[in-house]
């Protein structure tokens, strides 16, 4: 859409590109979340690092002006940057598992250390683990 309108097209292309763009932009983001759990050390270090890279991809458009304004025209960048969405495409079907992943399950251990009491009279610990002195 947004290569037709960059070739001389409507400008209707250039408002259907940016909204599948932008629509389909956070389904994209939030199907790599669950790669996280992967990792559950650091699950909110990679969490935090997914949305940072995906705001980060708007640099494209900077890139774009500034291609364009050495001369190179605007359907050709278009082009490469459907190239890259096509080989990584290809490379995300290959590679992407076909279950998600899970978060390891607490062991026996964990889950009667989180049943027991506080340690000290004055403290009341409640079910989601939140500890408030009195």
């Amino acid at each position: 859409m947004m290569y037709m309108h960059s070739t001389g097209g409507p400008m209707l292309c250039l408002y259907v590109g940016y909204f599948l763009l932008g629509f389909g932009g956070t389904g994209i983001q939030t199907a790599t979340f669950h790669l996280a759990n992967l990792f559950p050390n650091i699950q909110g270090t990679l969490l935090a690092a997914s949305t940072a890279i995906f705001d980060g991809s708007t640099i494209v458009f900077p890139i774009f002006y500034s291609l364009t304004e050495s001369g190179l025209d605007l359907s050709s960048c278009w082009i490469g940057y459907a190239g890259i969405v096509a080989v990584i495409l290809v490379s995300g079907a290959l590679l992407w598992p076909s279950l998600p992943f899970a978060p390891p399950t607490p062991s026996a251990a964990e889950l009667s250390a989180a049943a027991e009491p506080a340690a000290s009279s004055k403290e009341v610990k409640w079910n989601d683990g939140c500890v408030v002195s009195a």
